[in-house]
Order: structure tokens, then sequence, then C-alpha cells
């Protein structure tokens, strides 16, 4: 169990992101956490990441950002870019380094671990995520590309094995990182947590939402990307079978515009155009309101790699579930370490249609259910995810790095 958070008053921290910030995306909410976090535990925190808003102060955890402005369009021209940001940063810290310096991404973990500043420093390589498995998943012709995808694993193997700490966000993703050779005792487990922003949000929604949902009886929420691997398609079809009910509305807000016309077409070529509606970039007080008033939250994640191997875990999940809101998800290992089917959620088949329906129907005739469902979750994430925690755990493992008490492995 971990105490009160360790501060180390007047400590560096470095952390760079190969994301936008500020923005809409679960990677936004979860640097946010790492920034209050570092404040919670005393550090004075750096950010290098993605955007066009220059330099700034963080008006909420009061970090220094500096963001990277890229019109590259090209992906790997784009990722040397910002390993060029990062490097020319850090030559700006040779005579004042930072105590903890704290990537998530290879683009920046790559220049950091070469540059002198990581030799006065301790290092982190955060994996939520890594590219040889991800891109593919989002660009399928890259999987044909065995030369760029060498590459790729040589990149994050190299992180992997010159960090002095790997955190993994799942069980299934340190299963993965030991698997491709990551020393078991250099990772550690720390779990995503609830936004630091008020779990009860801020009420003003968007008025073309907000006056959709108010007559309608059952709010069906996806809230996300709309990339393949989200499962986008199943949802659709699992709600085409369930079409003859006159009680639900189905509400996606897409973290971007991406896919968007394509799925307004594929949606109205099931009759479903009439009882769905698709926002985009919503704000993350917003989604967190909005995730309160919906009946349900579905996340149909796909079968494959991407989901399956790496365990990526699904911030909207934990977000829903504090919010008091049943989550439907695709039965997955990741997802299996987040819920307990019909206890705190409900597990659907992968990729079906069908059990996908069974399921959503099941929670929209039984309200005593879905009641059961919400509390036992609510309870849950504010037990096992929260800010606190979450900051608790990453002060613990960077003091166990600059030589504090505390273990910085985290076990369930």
């Amino acid at each position: 169990m971990c105490g009160a958070p360790i501060i180390m008053a007047g400590m560096k921290l470095l952390y760079t992101a190969f994301d936008a910030y500020p923005g809409h995306k679960g990677a936004q909410a979860h640097i946010r956490s790492n920034l209050f976090a570092a404040k919670e535990n005393g550090y004075r925190a750096t950010l290098l990441c993605l955007g066009t808003s220059g330099s700034f102060r963080d008006p909420e955890s009061s970090a220094a950002v500096h963001a990277c402005a890229l019109n590259e369009e090209n992906l790997l021209r784009r990722s040397e870019a910002f390993g060029r940001f990062v490097s020319s940063k850090a030559d700006t810290m040779i005579d004042d380094p930072p105590d903890i310096i704290h990537f998530r991404d290879i683009w920046s973990g790559i220049p950091l671990l070469g540059h002198s500043i990581s030799r006065k420093g301790r290092t982190v390589f955060e994996v939520n995520g890594l590219p040889s498995v991800e891109l593919p998943a989002r660009f399928p012709r890259l999987a044909r590309n065995s030369s760029f995808i060498r590459r790729l694993r040589a990149m994050e193997d190299e992180c992997l094995k010159l960090s002095d700490r790997v955190i993994s966000i799942s069980a299934r993703t340190t299963r993965y990182l030991t698997e491709r050779g990551c020393e078991p005792g250099k990772i550690s487990f720390v779990p995503n947590s609830t936004a630091w922003t008020s779990i009860d949000g801020d009420p003003e929604i968007p008025q073309c939402i907000a006056a959709s949902i108010s007559g309608a009886d059952k709010v069906i929420l996806y809230t996300g990307t709309l990339a393949a691997w989200q499962g986008i398609p199943t949802l659709v079809n699992a709600l085409a079978h369930l079409k003859h009910r006159q009680d639900f509305l189905l509400v996606v807000i897409a973290s971007n515009r991406r896919n968007m016309s394509r799925l307004r077409r594929y949606i109205a070529a099931r009759g479903l155009a009439q009882r769905t509606i698709i926002h985009d970039r919503l704000s993350h007080p917003a989604a967190l309101s909005l995730y309160g008033q919906a009946y349900a939250c579905v996340a149909p994640l796909a079968r494959g790699p991407r989901n399956e191997l790496q365990g990526c875990c699904p911030l909207k999940i934990i977000e829903a579930m504090a919010s008091g809101t049943p989550v439907v998800a695709s039965d997955l290992p990741v997802i299996r370490e987040i819920i307990d089917d019909g206890v705190d959620g409900m597990l659907t088949v992968p990729d079906s249609p069908r059990s996908l329906a069974h399921a959503l129907e099941a929670l929209m005739d039984d309200r005593p259910m879905r009641t059961r469902l919400a509390s036992a979750a609510r309870d849950k994430a504010r037990r096992v995810f929260t800010a606190r925690l979450y900051s608790e755990r990453l002060g613990t493992l960077y003091a166990s790095l600059l030589g504090g008490n505390g273990n910085a492995v985290f076990d369930r």
C-alpha cells in the first residue's frame, strides 16, 4: 500500500511526449495526470511536447511547457524533427540538468538517452504503446515493411535496455515487455488513473448534444478515435440488431475528424442515422460530464496485436467507471484487469455484434442490474484507480531512483 506523496522539494523533472498538449484525447489526460503528480511530489516539471502554443506555464500544474509546432505530415519526418527539438532543449539544460528524465515515446527517448544530461539524471521510459505494434494498427501497409518494423523494434529495445526504469500500465504490458527481453526488475507497474479534473465535470455540454440527450431514455456512449482497432463497426452493427427498439440514442464523441464521414455513411447504411449523434473534440471536463449522463459506455475493442499483445489500458473505461456509468467492453486480457464481468461491468466477445447487442439489450432491459453495476464500477474506480494513488506510486518510483525510500514495483 502506498502512503503519502514523497516530497522531493527542489528536484527537477523533464517529461517528454510525442503528443499535442493540451488536447482532447486520453494521451493528454494522462500527460495532465503526470504533471499533477510531479507537482504533488514537489518536482519542478518541464514538459516538451507537440502543439502550437509555443512556451507557456501550464495553469493547472504550474509546469513549464514547450510545444513544438510541426507542419510535417509524414510521421517519420515529424518524429525525427521532434527528436531534434528535444535534443536542442536538452542542450540548454546541461548546466542545470533534470534529476528525473521521463519520456513516453522512443522519438524523444533515443536522443535523451544519448545526451549528456541522462548521465546526470535518472531515466524513466513510460510504455503506453510501442510504435512497432501501434503503427501497423493505424497504417496496415506498414506491417508489410519489415525493415521499418525492425528499425522501430531496435529503437524500442534500446530504450528498454538503457532506461533506469520502465513504467508499465498493465499486467499484460508487463508480460509483453519481459517477452521482449526487458529485465523484470526494472519494470514498475503504475496503472492509469482517473483524471485530476473534477469527475463531476463541466456541465456545459454543446447544445446540439444536450438537446438530443435530454429526451433520450438511454444514451449509449462511445468516446475515442475512429481507428479500426477501436471496433466501431462492431458497435454500429450491434445496435443495428436493436433498431426495433425506440429507447436508445448512440452518441459518438470522436477525438478527431479522421474517418468521420466514412462512419456517417456506415451508420446511415444500417438505418441508424436518426438514432446517432457524432461530435468531435469535446473538452475533457465536458466529456466527464457526459459520461455521467450516459446509460452505458461502450469500448468494443477489436482483436489484434495492438489490443491483445501489448495490452494498452484504455483511460476512458476508468473514467466512465468513476462517473458511475456501466461499461460494456470487449473481453480482452487488459480489459479483464479492469472489469470483473457481471460485477462492475460487462464483457463481450470481441468483433461479435451479436454478443455486444445481447449485452446492451440485457442492460437496457434491467435497470436494477444497471444500478448495481454502476455502483460497483464507481466504487472500484475511486478505490483502485484514483489520481491520488497514481501520484503516490509515481512519487515513490521517482524517490527510489534518487535514493529515497519506497519500493517502485507495485503488484496488484
